[in-house]
């Protein structure tokens, strides 16, 4: 288990940014720490960006430790899985998301499911069933699903999460920022806030 919380000092902050990720072999470690680095350099200084980082059969030593691992990925605005190989099917995995879906949390708005799946290397021959497993956990999970199938030695290549990642915040932000504002005093209330009626 790794545990890392960046932050920036004097900088409006936005708000926090909790990720968890979970790799399944030690290639997808490997780059799963670059995601969570990738990650955070994209959030930027405006948003307090903590990282978790399991992998999955450390879960299975004791029930204590799988629910307080469980309450923290249902917490998180981003769930991050990396496997790299597919050459079989994950049930171990697949089972841990199911159980995550019923996972009470605290998270009110949408969360962001993020795949890191694959390895030239290796056969894919379960990636089209892996990815419908996900879409299928995420729905439960209310987040949306991205997901990426790695090259090899791609290791430090997460341009592509950028775009996903900026949308996600962009998001998230706005819908801080109106939750804020519904909670001001009438006369505290920005002008750009209140809506103009016609004449």
């Amino acid at each position: 288990m790794n545990v890392n919380t960046l932050t920036h000092r004097g900088t409006m902050v936005h708000g926090r940014l909790r990720v968890f990720s979970l790799y399944v072999d030690f290639p997808g470690s490997i780059r799963a720490r670059w995601a969570n680095s990738s990650i955070s350099q994209f959030a930027g200084e405006h948003w307090i960006t903590s990282t978790e980082l399991w992998r999955l059969d450390s879960l299975a030593t004791n029930a204590a430790l799988h629910r307080m691992v469980n309450g923290e990925a249902a917490r998180a605005e981003v769930l991050l899985v990396t496997i790299s190989s597919l050459d079989y099917r994950q049930h171990e995995l697949m089972r841990w998301l199911e159980s995550l879906a019923l996972w009470p949390t605290d998270r009110q708005d949408p969360g962001l499911f993020v795949g890191v799946f694959g390895d030239d290397n290796r056969h894919a021959s379960e990636l089209n069933w892996t990815l419908q497993q996900c879409r299928n956990s995420s729905r439960e999970m209310n987040r949306d699903f991205v997901w990426h199938k790695m090259e090899t030695g791609a290791t430090e290549n997460f341009v592509w999460l950028k775009a996903h990642l900026s949308h996600f915040l962009s998001r998230k932000h706005s819908r801080t920022e109106k939750s804020l504002i519904a909670g001001l005093p009438a006369e505290l209330t920005p002008l750009s806030a209140v809506p103009v009626l016609p004449s």
